[in-house]
C-alpha cells in the first residue's frame, strides 16, 4: 500500500476522541513522564549493546557475555528499542508543549523519521516491505472498523478474527527468513 493510500486509510479509522473525563491531564502527564524515565534507562542498554557505550547507571554496567536465544535476531531487539527511545523524544517533545513551550516541528519531524529508520530495521529482519506490512494493518481495521471508527468497535474486538485475517496476510508475505 503506497504512503498516500495509507494515510488516507489509517486516518479513516484513527479515533477523534480526547477523553480527560476518564483519564486526566495529570496522569498523562505522569504516564508520559514514567515512559522517558524508562526510556533514559532503554537508551543507555541499547548504546551499551549496539554501539558500545558504557551505561552511566552503574547498576546498568556490565556484561555477562551471553548471546540472544536462538530465533531472536540482533537486529530486532534494536529495532525494538530503537523504536522506543525515539517514541521517548516525542513524549520528551509532547511533555515541552504540555509545560506551555512551543511545539518544535523539526524535531517532531526528525524523530519520526528516526522512528522509520529502525522501522526499517525490523521490515529487513523480518523480511517484509512496509507497503505489504500497511495493507495487512489497513485490512485488519477495516474489519475492526467498516465504515470508520466507533468507539464500541474498539473495546469490543474479535481478536480471533483479526489474527486469522493478520496469518493470511502474513502468510501472502512469503516465508524470508529473518536476517540478523
Amino acid at each position: 500500500m503506497d504512503t498516500d493510500t495509507y494515510l488516507t486509510e489509517s486516518a479513516r479509522t484513527a479515533s477523534t476522541l480526547f477523553r480527560t473525563d476518564v483519564v486526566g491531564l495529570a496522569t498523562l502527564h505522569q504516564a508520559l513522564s514514567d515512559a522517558v524515565a524508562l526510556g533514559k534507562r532503554v537508551d543507555q542498554v541499547k548504546k551499551g549493546l549496539f554501539y558500545g557505550k558504557p551505561p552511566k547507571d552503574a547498576d546498568l554496567a556490565g556484561g555477562d557475555g551471553g548471546a540472544l536465544p536462538e530465533g531472536v535476531p540482533a537486529d530486532l531487539v534494536h529495532a525494538a528499542l530503537g523504536v522506543y527511545t525515539e517514541a521517548v523524544e516525542l513524549f520528551e517533545a509532547l511533555l515541552r508543549a504540555m509545560a506551555g513551550e512551543a511545539l518544535d516541528r523539526t524535531n517532531l519531524l526528525e524523530e519520526v523519521g528516526d522512528m522509520e529508520w529502525y522501522l526499517a530495521m525490523a521490515y529487513r529482519t523480518l523480511g517484509a516491505h512496509p507497503e505489504a506490512v500497511r495493507q495487512i494493518n489497513i485490512d485488519k481495521l477495516r474489519r475492526r472498523f467498516p465504515d470508520k471508527f466507533t468507539q464500541t468497535a474498539a473495546i469490543n474486538r474479535d481478536a480471533a478474527a483479526e489474527r486469522q485475517l493478520l496469518d493470511q496476510g502474513v502468510l501472502s508475505l512469503g516465508s524470508a527468513p529473518p536476517t540478523s
